[in-house]
């Protein structure tokens, strides 16, 4: 190899440490957002003004405590990270990364129970929220699966939609499954129309 195409070789890897940085940074501050329930985004999303985006006023505060981070804000012309579409992007990948991490645990767990939420949104939309709780090494844990939309405000929209989420999670080992709750619908309750009575 001549000595031109090493030097670009090594500027291209620099580029990319830095770029992983970066992300690494802006990840950070994506995650502080979920740990601490705040929203991602408010309706006012320019950059000066009085009542900055939530994100990006701690994506500020990291630009005063670091130097490399405010480097790359004030010179790079393609990759900032306050995007919606990067934004977007991460939370998809941050997502992906839990997910397969619940399946693993879910895997060599010996028993676990499903926690169902259904309400109505401010549109009349109906929604549902599917929420695993086991334990590891001896602590009950809650994890997140997933939100989806319902068809209808009844049991066998909403059986439905778990039972797409749980099969192919579980697979054949239902028997892992040992309890389901749900909280918020009260349609699901009846006696002879609620959940309990579709398989």
């Amino acid at each position: 190899m001549d000595s031109g195409y090493k030097v670009g070789i090594q500027r291209h890897n620099q580029e990319v440490d830095k770029n992983r940085y970066i992300l690494d940074k802006i990840q950070n501050c994506i995650q502080f957002y979920g740990k601490h329930n705040l929203p991602l985004r408010s309706h006012d999303k320019k950059i000066n003004s009085n009542n900055k985006v939530i994100f990006l006023g701690v994506v500020e505060l990291c630009k005063d405590l670091d130097i490399s981070l405010r480097s790359n804000f004030e010179n790079s012309k393609v990759f900032k990270g306050t995007s919606k579409i990067i934004q977007n992007n991460l939370l998809d990948c941050i997502l992906l990364v839990a997910r397969k991490k619940i399946l693993l645990e879910l895997k060599i767990e010996q028993f676990v129970s499903i926690t169902v939420d259904e309400a109505t949104d401010i549109i009349n939309m109906f929604q549902s929220v599917i929420v695993f709780r086991h334990e590891i090494k001896g602590q009950p844990v809650e994890k997140f699966w997933k939100f989806s939309n319902l068809d209808g405000h009844n049991a066998e929209s909403l059986t439905s939609t778990i039972l797409s989420e749980i099969n192919p999670i579980l697979k054949n080992t239902q028997n892992k499954l040992i309890a389901q709750s749900y909280d918020g619908a009260v349609l699901i309750s009846g006696r002879k129309s609620g959940l309990n009575t579709l398989e």
